[in-house]
């Protein structure tokens, strides 16, 4: 229960920060904070939290990121879909690298990650 309204209130959060990118008037101003801020928030939460939880929110987050990609690249109804499909492609093929639908592949890769570092660090300092 604790660990699903933390998470609520870190979804809550990028809810905030991406209103606020949203508010800035320069489009680069925008891609540079989600970019570099906004999806780097999503690492910390990922190898905070574990995998199952984590994928539970994916849908909202996804949500918050194509608010702000539409904002970004315009919001025509017809052309919502290749925004989308070109924000996810990685930055190597042309596109934006800013998939969302990555997280569920990934998510138990970061957890472990951290998991083991913790580890290891505990171990250091005779804490286990």
């Amino acid at each position: 229960m604790y660990i699903k309204k933390w998470l609520s209130s870190k979804v809550d959060e990028l809810r905030k920060d991406s209103q606020l990118i949203l508010s800035l008037p320069s489009f680069q101003c925008q891609w540079l904070l989600l970019y570099y801020v906004l999806k780097n928030k999503l690492t910390y939460v990922m190898r905070t939290i574990k995998p199952d939880l984590f994928i539970s929110c994916i849908s909202d987050i996804e949500e918050i990121f194509k608010s702000v990609i539409q904002n970004i690249l315009g919001n025509h109804a017809d052309l919502q879909q290749l925004h989308m499909m070109l924000a996810s492609l990685p930055l190597c093929v042309g596109g934006c690298g800013l998939s969302v639908s990555f997280l569920k592949q990934i998510s138990i890769a970061a957890y472990l990650a951290s998991t083991s570092v913790s580890y290891l660090f505990m171990q250091e300092e005779d804490i286990l």
